[in-house]
């Protein structure tokens, strides 16, 4: 298997770094949390410069449940690659869960700017664009992450959720059925019941 030839390959060359990250990515895809990041952080030591080392340290740490270490990592696969779009859209996420909305949104339009056409990055932007009050901000996420992709139900509940703050009813409404048509039937009950709610009925 690949787990024991790396294995076998780490006993025959213990400093390298580029293996132990091979193998951290490995058990970390299994789920080995904690030893996933024992070889991240030895490949690390090693000197290792690659972004994405930094990028899945981070995700094992936010796994176990350490925010600020991973918005560290986040921050030094930046550094050493600037186009990492993922750093910022997953950093961005940390800072919004602990309220820096001015982080979250600074990073998610890097995000943007690095890859335009991404529609659920502008579905997140959006989501922290009407958290900040900017309800003009959002509705032109919403509007250009569903002109990239219609079919994501969950852009449309965000879309009718914006439409309702601005008071435009049957608008907002709309929006919640068609997202009703898109959604898994597992959600379409709760989806019917928010558009009974709102409509009145």
């Amino acid at each position: 298997s690949a787990r024991n030839d790396l294995d076998q390959a780490l006993e025959s060359e213990p400093e390298n770094a580029a293996l132990h990250a091979t193998l951290g990515t490995l058990l970390l895809r299994k789920g080995e949390t904690e030893r996933a990041l024992s070889r991240f952080t030895r490949a690390l030591e090693l000197g290792s410069r690659d972004a994405t080392v930094y990028v899945h340290r981070a995700e094992t740490l936010q796994s176990l449940g350490d925010p600020e270490g991973a918005i560290r990592d986040y921050g030094l696969a930046i550094e050493i690659e600037p186009t990492t779009v993922v750093a910022y859209s997953r950093r961005s996420s940390l800072l919004g869960d602990r309220g820096d909305l001015r982080g979250a949104l600074r990073d998610l339009t890097f995000a943007i700017r690095l890859d335009r056409n991404d529609p659920v990055l502008l579905l997140d932007r959006a989501r922290i664009r009407r958290l900040s009050g900017d309800r003009g901000g959002a509705l032109e996420d919403l509007k250009r992450s569903i002109e990239i992709d219609s079919h994501r139900w969950l852009t449309w509940v965000s879309y009718a959720h914006l439409l309702r703050d601005l008071e435009r009813h049957d608008e907002s409404l709309r929006a919640l059925e068609h997202a009703g048509q898109l959604a898994p039937a597992i959600e379409r009950p709760r989806l019917e019941e928010l558009a009974r709610r709102w409509g009145g009925g």
